[in-house]
C-alpha cells in the first residue's frame, strides 16, 4: 500500500480488512519515491521493484503474527477461508575533503549514517582490513548475499533505528532503510558487478545510489581509478572531480574522432594521442575495449555500414598489422 484514497472505490471483489500490521518501519520514507523512480527508469512493474527492495520477513515473526491473529481476531466474522487455513498473512509496509579518514569522521561526528558500496565480497574484506583502524569503535554492519533473510531483516531494523553508523555491502545494500543518511561512497564505480544482469530488475546500484543520495539530500562520492565515460561526463552537471593525489593527477582528454576525420586524419589514433606517444622516452600500453581493429566499417561517401543479415549487428573489422594505420 503506497497511498490511501478518501473516496470509496467501486469494485466487484470484496475488499478485505487489514487484520494485522507485521512491521511499521520496514522501509524509510524515501523508499516509496525510490521504488516509483526505479519502476519508471528500468521499465519494470512496481510490484517487482517492491519485491526487490523490501526485505523478506522471517518465518518466526510470521508465526508469531499468526498466533496473535488467533488470540485477538474472530475468524468467522472477519477473516476469509484463505486466512482460516493460514495460507497467507496480509503484509503492510507503510568542503573539501582529502582523505577517507576525514570523510568518515566528519559524518560520524555530525551523527550521520554512511553507506559504502563495493563491487565484490572479496573487496569488502580487503576494505575492512585496510581501514580497520578507522572503523574501530564505530558501529558497522555488512550486507552481502551471504547473509540469511533473518540476518538481513535484523540488520535493517538496526539501521532504521539509527543504531548503525556505517553500512558496507555489495549492490543490494543500497536498499537498506537509513534514518539519517549523510554520505554514500561507491568504490570502483566502474565495476560491472554493480549491475544486476542475471534477473529483473536489471538495476545498477551506482545509479540507484545517486538517486538515494538525491532523495535523502546526502552527498555521494564515486571513487575510481578509471571512471566510466558516462560517469565522467556527469561532472558537467552535478559532479565535481577531485584527485586523491594532486601532484600526480591524471589528465583525461576526450577526443571526438569525427573532428579528426574532418582534419583528414583517418587513423584509429587521434593527432593528440600520436603526438603524446612521440614524446615518450619509454614504452606505452594502449587498451582498446572492443573486438577487432574497428567495431564497424563505415563508407566515407554514403555512411553505409555492413551488417549481419541474421542479427543486424555491424561486422567487426580485423587487421593483422595495424602499424600502417
Amino acid at each position: 500500500v503506497t497511498k490511501i484514497k478518501d473516496q470509496k472505490i467501486e469494485t466487484k471483489s470484496e475488499i478485505k480488512n487489514i487484520i494485522l500490521v507485521l512491521e511499521k518501519n520496514i522501509l524509510s520514507d524515501y523508499h516509496i519515491p525510490l521504488c516509483f523512480w526505479m519502476s519508471r527508469y528500468y521499465f519494470q512493474s512496481l510490484a517487482l521493484i517492491f519485491k526487490t527492495v523490501v526485505p523478506e520477513i522471517p518465518k518466526r515473526k510470521i508465526n508469531i503474527a499468526r498466533q496473535e491473529i488467533k488470540e485477538h481476531v474472530k475468524y468467522e466474522d472477519d477473516i476469509s477461508d484463505e486466512y482460516k487455513n493460514h495460507k497467507k498473512i496480509l503484509l503492510i509496509g507503510k568542503q573539501k575533503i582529502e582523505t577517507l579518514l576525514t570523510i568518515i569522521h566528519f559524518y560520524i561526528k555530525n551523527k550521520k549514517q554512511i553507506l559504502i558500496l563495493l563491487p565484490e565480497l572479496v573487496s569488502i574484506k580487503v576494505f575492512i582490513e585496510n581501514y580497520k583502524k578507522i572503523l574501530n569503535g564505530i558501529s558497522l554492519e555488512v550486507i552481502t548475499s551471504e547473509k540469511t533473510h533473518a540476518q538481513i531483516y535484523t540488520i535493517y531494523k538496526k539501521i532504521s533505528r539509527g543504531e548503525i553508523d556505517i553500512v558496507i555491502g555489495t549492490r543490494s545494500a543500497v536498499f537498506a532503510p537509513f534514518s539519517n543518511l549523510g554520505l554514500i561512497i561507491v568504490e570502483d564505480e566502474e565495476d560491472p558487478s554493480f549491475k544486476q544482469w542475471d534477473q529483473n530488475p536489471r538495476y545498477n546500484a551506482r545509479d540507484v545510489a545517486i538517486k538515494v543520495a538525491e532523495l535523502c539530500n546526502a552527498q555521494i562520492i564515486l571513487k575510481s581509478l578509471a571512471p566510466q565515460v558516462t560517469t565522467y561526463a556527469k561532472k558537467y552537471k552535478d559532479f565535481h572531480i577531485f584527485y586523491e593525489n594532486q601532484k600526480n593527477k591524471t589528465k583525461i582528454h576526450i577526443i571526438d574522432m569525427k573532428e579528426e576525420r574532418k582534419n583528414l586524419n583517418f587513423s584509429i589514433f587521434s593527432n593528440y594521442l600520436a603526438d603524446e606517444l612521440k614524446k615518450l622516452n619509454g614504452q606505452a600500453i594502449l587498451f582498446i575495449n572492443r573486438k577487432g581493429t574497428a567495431k564497424a566499417m563505415i563508407c566515407r561517401e554514403c555512411g553505409y555500414i555492413p551488417r549481419c543479415t541474421q542479427c543486424n549487428l555491424p561486422y567487426s573489422y580485423y587487421e593483422d598489422n595495424i602499424s600502417n594505420l
